[in-house]
């Protein structure tokens, strides 16, 4: 869907402000980063140090953060809520 929408942006059919677009922008940031924890913390995967779990865990991280205060906030916006932090 996220390869989808970016074609329909480049062809001019879609913009970066849809609701659409963001709800899978959101959707897809969060379930990505919590994968992404999962996969680090839950299912020890043998031979990566931790540095590199600590670099993978923080760019989840920034996914989630991303997602969450930069994403939701616009969605919710076009929808008429007001979301304050």
């Amino acid at each position: 869907m996220i390869v989808a929408q970016f074609f329909l942006i480049i062809l001019k059919k879609q913009s970066v402000d849809s609701k659409t677009y963001l709800f899978t922008e959101v959707i897809f940031k969060v379930f990505l980063s919590l994968y992404l924890e999962y996969l680090l913390f839950a299912s020890k995967i043998r031979g990566i140090e931790w540095e590199d779990t600590f670099l993978i865990s923080f760019a989840g991280g920034l996914l989630f953060y991303d997602g969450v205060f930069h994403d939701l906030p616009a969605l919710l916006k076009q929808y008429g809520i007001n979301y304050n932090l």
